[in-house]
């Protein structure tokens, strides 16, 4: 019979056959009413994927394949019977992190902050109409009402204070953006509000600004022109010459027009709202531009760190930009071209930069990854790095808090798409033009700590190959990877096999449909559901009813 001696005395009463209990034909079960041999359970469909996406000069190329590849995986995967929840976060969101303030209040004068802040008496060529500079914009640069004590003459010529860091990419200041970053008026970067991380960085465009945002694919140029290019749609459609989506998904401080204006995208539909092809078609625009982070970011890939202050400053208060929730599976995505390079950061209120936290070129080691052998243009101080464990843990500890249980699973799972093989490596620093002094001061690097990590999370975690011509794989592996984890219900008891199981599926209304033999099955505890399409049409409103005579009473 398949229960055990020590309940036998307890069952044999309540053994009955009957037609009332809609059992299979030729089926001898237990009686219905024993609870424990029916199970009702809900369908969480709950989904929290965080995409944290390299926007530095380099990444341009696979933005957009991403961008190209990504509607057939909106298609498939994200339903508006779905509860799913996107936000985009970029590498250099850890600027957001309290000893970064003074920097993002200074003035550049040497390194990188130079593409993005310059002191007074800087004459930018580019914002001078009178120039001979090719390309120069054609009508005077007017700065934002918001800057105060700072400006650009009618020539390009910086004067007052200074252009700051914050105000040449808003983004970085905070709540009041005429106001320092300060412990009364944090940087607002971390957070996941409309502005933020909603579209493209915003930034400075000009001569000063050498890498190639301004010169290269990006062309910042062709979009300021305000009054001749705005608005999302040839971000989303792509295009040809200067409308390529290369150039369409940059934001400037003239023309920052490429925002969804929806830092959390969600799949449901609000009241009233429809969910038809409209509202699939608007979810797939949104997340595009929000993926589109363009390649003005600050040129250091701290991914651990940027979501270590996501979390500190958009997670841990009860305002409305709070994205991970309680009893949802979450997906981390990692987009780069560079290996992790998340330092430790002073606190207690001393300031550094992030050119402190780094050697560069003949201080950085050389690295092999099969057989290629290349030296990197910048590499955290050995001092500084922040291991993988740490960051391991503190998210393990966030998402354990979260779901109340300290010692339960984190239930999340990690994929990154970066170049996994020294052909790859070498591929994008030959594409760079980095292979100059036997590759001795290159931008791209295997991602040695970040499949450290996909390996300690594990979970079905993924490494996927940046340098994919197609990206629709890709996608639609982390599709796989989330079906997977949503197609197990859990029963009390294991069943005895298929041939003794009731499966049904009860709508909100009451009403049930059958699910036949050839569309789930057995594994130990569980009823597992193998057809996605049957999976996808479910909804958080639905339940999962499970008529089954167990092998044995055995928990």
């Amino acid at each position: 019979m398949g229960f055990t001696k020590k309940h036998a005395s307890v069952l044999v009463p309540l053994l009955t056959f009957t037609a009332c209990t809609g059992q299979l034909a030729d089926s001898f079960r237990y009686q219905q009413q024993v609870e424990n041999f029916k199970t009702d359970v809900s369908v969480n469909t709950k989904i929290d994927m965080l995409w944290v996406v390299d926007n530095s000069p380099s990444i341009a190329p696979s933005q957009k394949k991403i961008r190209d590849g990504f509607r057939q995986f909106a298609e498939q995967y994200m339903k508006p019977n779905w509860d799913i929840r996107v936000a985009v976060i970029s590498q250099d969101t850890y600027l957001a992190h309290p000893s970064m303030a003074s920097f993002l209040n200074g003035v550049g004068t040497t390194g990188s902050a130079q593409r993005y802040s310059r002191e007074a008496g800087y004459q930018s060529a580019y914002l001078n109409p009178s120039s001979t500079a090719s390309p120069k914009r054609t009508t005077a640069f007017v700065a934002p009402l918001w800057w105060v004590g700072s400006g650009i003459s009618s020539t390009g010529a910086v004067t007052g204070a200074g252009i700051r860091l914050r105000q040449a990419i808003p983004e970085y200041a905070g709540a009041n953006l005429s106001a320092d970053v300060s412990p009364s008026n944090p940087s607002y970067y971390a957070r996941l509000v409309p502005g933020r991380h909603d579209g493209p960085l915003a930034t400075m465009c000009w001569s000063s600004n050498s890498n190639p945002f301004f010169f290269g694919v990006a062309q910042c140029y062709v979009r300021d022109k305000q009054n001749t290019y705005s608005g999302v749609d040839n971000c989303v459609n792509g295009g040809t010459g200067v409308l390529d989506s290369s150039v369409q998904c940059v934001n400037t401080i003239m023309n920052n027009t490429v925002r969804s204006g929806k830092a959390i995208i969600s799949t449901k539909p609000p009241e009233g709202t429809p969910a038809d092809a409209a509202w699939s078609e608007q979810l797939y625009k949104d997340f595009v531009v929000n993926l589109s982070g363009g390649v003005s970011g600050y040129p250091y890939e701290m991914f651990f760190n940027s979501i270590s202050q996501l979390i500190t400053d958009n997670e841990a208060t009860a305002s409305s930009s709070k994205f991970f929730r309680p009893g949802a599976l979450r997906v981390i995505v990692i987009v780069s071209d560079e290996d992790d390079q998340s330092t430790n950061f002073p606190t207690g209120g001393t300031q550094t930069t992030p050119d402190a936290q780094y050697n560069f070129t003949v201080d950085c080691p050389w690295k092999t990854v099969d057989a290629h052998t290349y030296r990197r243009q910048a590499c955290p101080k050995p001092d500084k790095i922040r291991s993988v464990s740490e960051f391991k843990t503190q998210l393990d500890t966030f998402f354990r808090g979260l779901d109340g249980d300290p010692a339960g699973d984190p239930n999340y799972f990690v994929t990154t798409i970066t170049p996994t093989t020294g052909v790859a490596v070498k591929a994008l620093q030959d594409e760079m033009g980095e292979d100059a002094n036997s590759y001795g001061s290159v931008s791209s690097d295997y991602g040695t700590r970040l499949a450290e990590f996909v390996d300690s999370v594990g979970n079905g975690s993924l490494k996927m190959e940046i340098t994919s011509s197609d990206y629709s794989p890709i996608l639609d592996a982390i599709g796989r990877t989330v079906l997977t984890k949503k197609n197990r219900f859990k029963l009390r008891f294991q069943p005895t096999s298929e041939n003794d199981i009731l499966l049904y599926v009860k709508r909100a209304d009451g009403s049930q449909d059958r699910i036949v033999n050839e569309d789930y099955e057995i594994s130990g505890f569980e009823v597992v559901i193998t057809n996605d399409t049957l999976l996808l049409s479910l909804s958080d409103t639905d339940r999962i009813v499970v008529d089954y005579q167990p092998s044995s009473l055995n928990e």
